[in-house]
């Protein structure tokens, strides 16, 4: 006759799930969290987990209703007000969010990531000055943070301090020379402000990197219609549509494709 085994205490569930969290056995982690809550409601740890575990699954539901019950439990825990920020942007709550990630500072000043995130959300509901102190104290947590130069950059664009964007657009490419976004945001800077020479190379070196990048195309087509180079125009505006043909509906590029045309035949049938 085989005895019958006790069946595991709450902690021993709990410490299974951590194990299998950390193994990224995220449905195991849940699961064992899921089975210690019914055995103890009270332990406020675990919620934190199952909340981490579901938002790693992309369950931002039902991680924030695991993180929010934790926090009823434990107010004070900066990582869950963190966690519960990331879930509540990852469901455009973006409000919510920023509300999350202030109080993850207000809990520890020194969370990088929560100025990160906050600055990038600030920019989606247009609190560009706001979101370039927030990128301002993430590069001073973390000077070598070249994601933070260049959504700093695209911040102060939107205020209209371009020769300041560029700047922080070179910046992150002298911390990460491989950096195509920032080649292409200072080249996007540089085509507004009338800068074209030095924007098509930017474009280019975008373009060096990342062959596949539509609006880095797209953008220097239309640099080199503003320089009258229409048969480069419409070879790049070609190249754009080739790799993403809903660029079609996103831009204006049908537009120019045919000012393009109209201005190579133009110059090539009515030249003096």
């Amino acid at each position: 006759m085989t005895e019958k085994t006790e069946p595991l205490k709450y902690y021993e569930y709990f410490e299974s799930g951590l194990k299998r969290f950390y193994d990224n056995d995220f449905k195991g982690a849940i699961k064992d969290s899921t089975k210690a809550i019914e055995m103890n409601p009270d332990y406020d740890l675990l919620y934190a987990l199952r909340g981490n575990a579901r938002l790693n699954i992309e369950d931002y539901k039902g991680a924030i209703e695991d993180l929010t019950q934790h926090l009823e439990m434990t107010p004070d825990n900066w990582d869950a007000y963190f966690l519960r920020g990331v879930s509540r942007a990852n469901l455009n709550e973006y409000n919510s969010a920023i509300e999350d990630f202030t109080k993850t500072v207000e809990i520890n000043p020194d969370k990088k990531e929560a100025y990160f995130l906050r600055g990038i959300l600030k920019i989606d509901i247009k609190e560009y000055k706001s979101a370039i102190a927030d990128f301002n104290k993430n590069i001073e947590l973390n000077p070598m943070d070249f994601d933070a130069y260049y959504n700093r950059a695209i911040a102060k664009t939107e205020v209209k301090e371009f020769s300041n964007a560029i700047a922080d657009c070179t910046e992150a490419l002298n911390i990460n020379p491989n950096f195509a976004e920032a080649y292409y945001y200072r080249g996007f800077i540089k085509s507004i402000t009338r800068q074209s020479k030095s924007a098509i190379s930017d474009f280019t070196k975008a373009i060096a990197i990342d062959n596949k990048h539509a609006y880095a195309y797209y953008y220097r087509g239309k640099t080199k219609f503003k320089i009258k180079d229409y048969s480069g125009t419409i070879e790049d505006f070609k190249k754009a549509i080739e790799i993403d043909p809903k660029i079609n509906e996103t831009t204006d590029i049908g537009f120019w494709i045919d000012e393009a045309y109209t201005d190579l035949y133009n110059d090539t049938h009515f030249k003096e």
